[in-house]
């Protein structure tokens, strides 16, 4: 009996001795590491906008994908570029993840040269698009008239929007000076719910929000219903008697857009292609990141999200790939300097302060 047990002892001994010294257990997989943990989404604009509930719809069906806890939390300031920052700078961990409107933080912050810009685009790790509703301009509650007639004739009009560089600015600028409007843009409201409610107060005779955005603030009483005008070349189901920005313009003139409009006009739609986009830091771990791609996919796919949705977003767009926001990046920073150019000095010559 002594004699197994020594033969036993001996032999633990000698296994002991031959383990490699400091060894590791096995790194957990990307689906245990985010089953284990909770990833925190920033988003980028305050509580109760579309990119709000955007942003909660994904936390709601995130552990059912993929067993693990998603939170939201909301970080405004400068047009969604606050929440950007931050994230851009998050431990690369996969557990801080943002959303932002694409267009105005992400192409228009960077192509036309944002104060404040912390962050490099193409370093960026694209997670995908939720929604891409279309960009529409409607008229405060407030404010006397339902066409675009009725705005030629008013004087010293306030538009509401957020920061100069902003989807929201650069539309209106196109709309005040394609008509030849009296008007001014007051920038420095956080996000579509607070534009609504100025528009609703009759603060603002009027913003350009995002359609889903639209919707909810048109539901509210805030903001005449429908739109005045979309800033697409195609009209849209989401406001199918609402015409485009160049139906706007034929109608009005009898002419379709001169070569400098259409110039203007080219940029700012590049703008208006994406809308509610997650994006997570550079320097994730590749199987996290796929994994995080991968769970967004799911999440998008889900018959129930897409069914609540609705409430808000009447016309399911197709989600965008972090494929497909790339080719719309590069797209959008070949575009010529001069053509930026002069859509910054049109921002700036509606701008109510400079």
């Amino acid at each position: 009996m002594k004699k197994t047990l020594l033969i036993g002892t001996s032999l633990w001994v000698i296994i002991l001795l031959a383990a490699p010294l400091g060894a590791k257990a096995a790194p957990a997989s990307a689906a245990d590491f985010f089953k284990d943990n909770k990833v925190t989404l920033i988003c980028g604009y305050g509580p109760g906008g579309a990119s709000d509930i955007a942003s909660r719809l994904l936390a709601s069906y995130w552990t059912e994908v993929t067993g693990g806890a998603m939170v939201v939390k909301n970080m405004e300031g400068a047009g969604g570029l606050v929440g950007a920052n931050f994230v851009y700078e998050a431990k690369p961990d996969g557990l801080t993840m943002g959303q932002s409107n694409f267009g105005s933080v992400f192409l228009g912050g960077v192509l036309m040269g944002q104060a404040g810009v912390k962050f490099d685009v193409a370093k960026l790790n694209f997670i995908g698009a939720m929604f891409t509703p279309p960009w529409g301009f409607s008229i405060g509650a407030k404010t006397p008239g339902t066409t675009i007639g009725d705005l030629q004739k008013a004087k010293g009009l306030k538009f509401a929007g957020p920061s100069p560089k902003d989807n929201a600015v650069t539309n209106a600028a196109l709309l005040i000076d394609f008509f030849g409007l009296d008007a001014k843009i007051v920038t420095g409201y956080k996000g579509s719910a607070e534009m609504g409610l100025a528009c609703g107060r009759g603060e603002a005779d009027g913003s350009v929000i995002p359609g889903s955005g639209l919707i909810v603030q048109m539901e509210k009483g805030f903001m005449k219903s429908p739109p005045l005008v979309v800033f697409h070349r195609e009209r849209t189901e989401y406001f199918p008697n609402t015409p485009t920005l160049l139906d706007l313009v034929k109608a009005s003139t009898k002419k379709d857009l001169t070569p400098e409009q259409e110039k203007l006009f080219t940029v700012v739609e590049l703008l208006n292609r994406a809308d509610m986009v997650f994006y997570a830091p550079p320097g994730i771990p590749e199987d996290r990141l796929k994994f995080m791609r991968d769970a967004f996919v799911r999440v998008t796919a889900n018959s129930a999200l897409q069914e609540i949705s609705k409430k808000w977003w009447p016309v399911w767009t197709k989600p965008l790939t972090s494929d497909d926001l790339t080719v719309i990046i590069k797209k959008t920073l070949a575009t010529p300097k001069e053509d930026v150019a002069r859509i910054n000095q049109l921002v700036n010559k509606y701008l109510a302060i400079k």
